[in-house]
């Protein structure tokens, strides 16, 4: 329709930019979803139910609430779905962030994209528009799916009393106040990856996206604790009618939402209308910046060199190997494979995402010690002593989940020429997770300790005690690894895209809280810290020796073998 009143050349673009749409919005979801090799809108859907579930399930549990509170002052329940509504906002705008800091490495063009459409007669504003629209339409997609399940139960709670609203009314504002902020949230970020692709270049930008995965992750693991603590004040600080509160992204779309559902609260008005228009003046500077100067960031993209970041790591890892007794097939798959993980942001992002969890996870940890009134920072406590174990727990399993994605499948050839024993592919895979996590952490709790003048003693015991609970969960996570890293091709099952992590819970809680636990009570003495060590060494040997047995008579896996594939007794080698 749009294409018949539009002139020959701007109709051609138009049709371009119609085609681009769709291929912008898979290309997308492969980066931020990371299934370049799977069906990237299967495990789109996994992950937006994901995502909506914790809003969802909290939603009905207020819905359960709300049904109680018919006896209660209109003030106290106004308080209480205020609070509410503050957490469904919030919550959003960290999905937006989240989703924003996924799709970060393709919302500008990049050298494989220059090479296929920079020969066609396709101009490079075409393309950007194109990839800027379809990550908006990505954002409000994630938005709705965050947004809608929330506002049927309350809007179904509504009728429990006067102060919650009306149906219709709690139903329109609810989607349009969370949506809002979500997208206010993620065209902020994406103005902010514009400006500095073109104030610092591309890889300060790519830089800025590790940190802000891990930013978001942690928040949106820690939104549920804060609940109680943060978002009343916030308003407290709305009912008082604060205008400085204003300033803050959620306060607007909050204002919005209680102007639109009939409170009464000061400056609210104003408030409100501050919502609207933030957006539209985000949309008006984010649209002409990735616009206008599309044409040079296409250039820069031809132009910019690969930017490598394995370099110092990587020799770090070549000296480890080589001081220790190892073969040949062990230090060169040990050296590929912490150069491909600091080479690859795909790879990255994932173990970013678990170090982000772990980071709130530990953090959780931390601040419950506080709040019980047992935490000191001038001695060994539990919750400190937890916290590197936290993050070196979810550190590994992020890195074995790495390892288990490939590269690049067709260059895998090499390794099957020189068929390296399972053996030495599971050796190399457990000194990586040492140089790449166990060492740096436990080197960074020494530093930290030290600086918070902890007995020398308590400092060196604890870094022997980390290094070799380190060791010997390497091996625990790697009892089944039959693979060389980042080389075996995915399965593609669904299966594997459902969560196992309630079969991480119980030795999440043994590693890190209860072994926490005990390395307090073995710090009391040398023989108490002795006989730790010697059981974690033990623990560490029988783990590797029924590794090293399991492996002896099997050979090195490059493609993987779907769940629905026919069982045969393998009586031949024919396949």
């Amino acid at each position: 329709m749009i294409r018949r009143h539009l002139p020959a050349p701007l109709g051609d673009e138009f049709d371009q930019f119609h085609l681009l749409c769709r291929g912008s919005v898979r290309r997308l979801l492969s980066a931020a979803l990371l299934a370049r090799d799977t069906d990237a809108a299967l495990v789109a859907t996994w992950a937006l139910v994901l995502v909506a579930t914790p809003a969802a399930m909290y939603a009905f549990h207020q819905l359960i609430d709300y049904s109680a509170l018919g006896f209660q002052k209109a003030s106290i329940v106004e308080h209480a779905i205020q609070v509410d509504r503050m957490f469904f906002l919030l919550y959003g705008m960290v999905v937006a962030a989240l989703l924003a800091a996924a799709t970060w490495e393709a919302l500008l063009p990049d050298r494989a994209d220059q090479e296929i459409v920079g020969s066609l007669p396709v101009r490079p504003r075409t393309v950007a528009a194109a990839r800027l629209v379809a990550s908006l339409w990505l954002a409000a997609i994630a938005s709705a799916a965050i947004s809608v399940p929330a506002a049927v139960f309350l809007a179904v709670a509504a009728p429990s009393h006067p102060a919650l609203g009306y149906f219709p009314v709690v139903l329109v504002a609810h989607l349009i106040a969370t949506m809002g902020a979500s997208l206010f949230t993620f065209t902020l970020l994406l103005m902010a990856r514009a400006v500095l692709a073109l104030c610092f270049g591309a890889h300060a930008s790519e830089r800025l996206a590790t940190a802000l995965q891990v930013l978001t992750i942690a928040a949106l693991a820690e939104l549920f604790f804060f609940i109680p603590g943060v978002i009343p004040v916030l308003v407290d600080r709305l009912a008082a009618g604060d205008r400085f509160a204003l300033l803050m992204p959620s306060m607007p779309y909050a204002a919005l939402y209680s102007w639109m559902v009939g409170v009464s609260y000061p400056s609210l008005g104003f408030g409100a209308a501050m919502a609207p228009l933030a957006l539209l003046l985000a949309l008006t500077i984010t649209i002409p910046l990735y616009l206008c100067p599309a044409r040079r960031f296409a250039w820069r993209s031809l132009e910019m060199q690969p930017h490598q970041h394995a370099a110092v790591v990587s020799n770090v890892a070549r000296l480890a190997v080589v001081a220790l007794p190892a073969s040949s097939a062990v230090r060169a798959v040990t050296t590929f494979t912490v150069t491909t993980l600091l080479r690859s942001r795909r790879h990255r992002l994932v173990v970013t995402a678990y170090f982000g969890l772990g980071l709130a996870v530990g953090t959780l940890s931390v601040l419950a010690g506080g709040m019980r009134g047992t935490l000191a920072f001038d001695r060994p406590e539990t919750s400190l002593l937890a916290l590197p174990l936290v993050i070196i727990f979810f550190l590994t399993l992020g890195l074995r989940t790495a390892f288990a994605i490939p590269s690049d499948v067709e260059a895998n050839w090499v390794f099957r020429l020189s068929q390296p024993l399972v053996g030495s592919t599971g050796d190399a895979a457990a000194m990586s997770l040492l140089v790449l996590c166990v060492v740096p952490v436990t080197g960074l709790v020494v530093g930290s300790v030290l600086l918070l003048q902890w007995p020398t003693h308590d400092v060196l015991v604890l870094a022997v005690f980390d290094l070799a609970c380190g060791c010997a969960l390497t091996e625990w996570v790697l009892r089944d690894w039959r693979a060389v890293p980042f080389t075996c091709a995915p399965s593609g099952d669904v299966e594997s895209l459902k969560s196992r992590w309630l079969g991480r819970i119980v030795p999440l809680l043994l590693f890190a809280f209860v072994n926490a636990a005990v390395q307090k009570a073995a710090l009391r003495s040398d023989r108490a810290a002795a006989a730790y060590v010697v059981l974690a060494v033990i623990v560490w040997s029988a783990a590797r020796a029924q590794r090293r047995w399991a492996s002896r008579t099997l050979s090195v896996q490059f493609e993987a073998s779907p769940s629905d594939s026919l069982s045969t007794l393998d009586l031949s080698e024919a396949r």
